[in-house]
C-alpha cells in the first residue's frame, strides 16, 4: 500500500472527510494533506445530478447521493476550479514520473466479471471528470460529464445536457485548430448553445474575441470554470443568451454590435426551437 506522510493512501479520503471540505468550497490544510498521489484521486466520485429531490423522503435518491464524495451543484465555483486544477496537476505529475498517459481523472473504471458472470464496473464511477484533449497540438483540460461510463442519454432529466461533450463539438475543435481553418485572430466570434464551453475556449486560444453563450446556468457555470482552468478567464465572455429575435437584439445592444462568425454544435433538440435559432442568427450577423 502506498504511504503519504505516514498515512495509508486508500483510507485517506474518508479520514479527511472530503464531503465537508467540498461543500465549503475552500482549500484548507486537509486538502493539501491529500497531496498529489494518484491513488488518492483516481477513484473520487462527483455527482452531476441536480438536487431535484432535496427535502423529500426519497430514500433511494438520498442513498444514491450519499455514495458520492460531493455534488457538483453544491460546490462553489472556487471549490470546483481548485479541484479541477488538482486533478489536472495529479495527472501531469504522474505522467512526468512514469510516462503513463492519464488523460482523465477521476479515472474510468474497467469492466470486470461479477456475480453470475455479469460484467460490472471495478469501482463506482464519477459522473463529473476532468478530461484532457489535444487540439492543434495544444493540450487543454475540461470539466465535463462522464459519458464513457454513464452514456449519452442517461440521467437526461437530472443532468444538464450541455455538460456532456457531444461529438460535433470535438469535430469543430479539431477542424478550426487545423491548417485548413480560416484565420480567426481578432474576429468577433459567438458560440450559441456552448454547453461546457470547449469550442469557445479553443476559439479564444486561436486569438478570436470569443463570446460563449448558453441558456442553462449550469452550462454557463461550467464554461466559466473551464475558461479559468485553461487560462482564458479574462479572454472569454461567458453570457446567457436565449434563442429568438428579441433577445438577440438586446444582446447586440449590450455587447457592441454584430459578429463576424457564429458557431453552434448540436444545438437543436426540439423542432420548435429551430425558427428561434435562425431568428437569432439573422439578427446577430446583420
Amino acid at each position: 500500500t502506498s504511504m503519504l506522510r505516514g498515512v495509508a493512501v486508500p483510507p485517506l479520503l474518508p479520514w479527511l472527510d472530503l464531503r465537508a471540505i467540498f461543500r465549503s468550497g475552500e482549500v484548507c490544510q486537509a486538502w493539501h494533506q491529500a497531496g498529489y498521489a494518484l491513488e488518492v484521486w483516481q477513484r473520487m466520485q462527483l455527482c452531476a445530478q441536480r438536487r431535484r429531490f432535496e427535502g423529500s423522503d426519497n430514500a433511494e435518491v438520498a442513498q444514491e447521493e450519499a455514495n458520492f464524495h460531493a455534488n457538483f451543484h453544491q460546490l462553489s465555483d472556487r471549490g470546483v476550479l481548485a479541484l479541477a486544477r488538482r486533478l489536472d496537476e495529479v495527472a501531469r505529475r504522474h505522467e512526468a514520473s512514469t510516462a503513463e498517459l492519464i488523460d482523465v481523472l477521476p479515472q474510468h473504471p474497467a469492466y470486470v466479471e461479477g456475480p453470475e458472470g455479469k460484467m460490472q464496473l471495478a469501482w463506482p464511477a464519477s459522473q463529473i471528470e476532468v478530461y484532457r484533449y489535444t487540439f492543434g497540438g495544444v493540450d487543454r483540460s475540461f470539466v465535463q460529464y462522464n459519458t464513457q461510463n454513464f452514456g449519452w442519454f442517461g440521467h437526461t432529466t437530472e443532468v444538464a445536457l450541455g455538460i456532456k461533450v457531444w461529438a460535433p463539438c470535438l469535430v469543430m475543435c479539431h477542424h478550426f485548430s487545423g491548417p485548413d481553418a480560416p484565420a480567426l485572430r481578432g474576429r468577433r466570434c459567438l458560440e450559441l448553445g456552448a454547453g461546457a464551453g470547449l469550442f469557445g475556449v479553443v476559439l479564444s486560444g486561436l486569438g478570436a474575441e470569443a463570446f460563449i453563450t448558453d441558456i442553462d446556468d449550469v452550462c454557463l457555470r461550467t464554461t466559466r470554470i473551464n475558461a479559468e482552468l485553461n487560462g482564458a478567464g479574462n479572454a472569454c465572455k461567458v453570457l446567457k443568451l436565449e434563442y429568438g429575435e428579441q433577445d438577440a437584439r438586446r444582446f447586440l445592444t449590450e455587447h457592441g454590435g454584430s459578429f463576424d462568425y457564429i458557431f453552434g454544435a448540436d444545438v437543436l433538440y426540439v423542432d420548435r426551437v429551430a425558427a428561434l435559432l435562425f431568428e437569432s442568427v439573422e439578427q446577430l450577423l446583420t
